[in-house]
């Protein structure tokens, strides 16, 4: 008899085979739904993708006041150098 492990559960033959009960389905059933292995990678991936459009945003205000200030910078040397 073959045996496949996922998590805690075993699949069967029995289980291919459609050979089952009830008592089988709610047992594979609640040991799906307490499994939280799943979770914790989700919740990192979620904090993750929060942090980069929150530095996305933060870089893009960022940029824009730099491009200012070099802006003017380069504008007041050419004035000066025109002068000079």
């Amino acid at each position: 008899m073959i045996r496949k492990r996922v998590g805690e559960i075993a699949w069967g033959s029995s289980f291919e085979t459609g050979e089952y009960d009830m008592k089988t389905i709610f047992s594979i059933v609640r040991k799906l739904r307490n499994d939280t292995n799943g979770a914790t990678a989700i919740e990192y991936g979620l904090i993750a993708a929060l942090l980069g459009t929150a530095l996305v945003t933060a870089m893009n205000g960022m940029g824009n006041s730099l491009k200012t200030t070099f802006n003017t910078t380069s504008s007041q040397m050419s004035t000066a150098n025109a002068g000079a």
